[in-house]
């Protein structure tokens, strides 16, 4: 039997509090004019972030991306959405390193 995305990826944004914030508040449609990328988007996320703030970011940034790992690029940007962000990734691995960027808090 083959799952759709709502059976077997489920992503609940009250899971991930902070990706949420930096899904809503810098993945959008002015992500380029504003941060150049979307790494550059995590960077500055970050540097408004507190260090106990960064370390929690840090927390779920891995946590989501041992969610999505696997997942179609599609099925991660509707994550992303969930997560209240508009913003597609163009690969995983573009999201990857934007969630590795928030990982290493820097």
């Amino acid at each position: 039997m083959t799952r759709s995305f709502s059976e077997s990826h489920k992503i609940d944004p009250s899971d991930f509090p902070h990706l949420a914030e930096f899904a809503r508040g810098y993945l959008h449609q002015d992500l380029i004019p504003e941060h150049g990328s979307a790494t550059k988007a995590a960077k500055a996320y970050l540097h408004d972030l507190s260090p106990s703030n960064r370390k929690k970011a840090a927390d779920e940034a891995f946590r989501f991306r041992g969610l999505v790992q696997n997942w179609m690029s599609s099925e991660a940007n509707a994550a992303i959405s969930k997560l209240g962000g508009s913003w597609n990734f163009i690969s995983t691995d573009e999201l990857a390193e934007v969630m590795q960027t928030l990982e290493r808090g820097h």
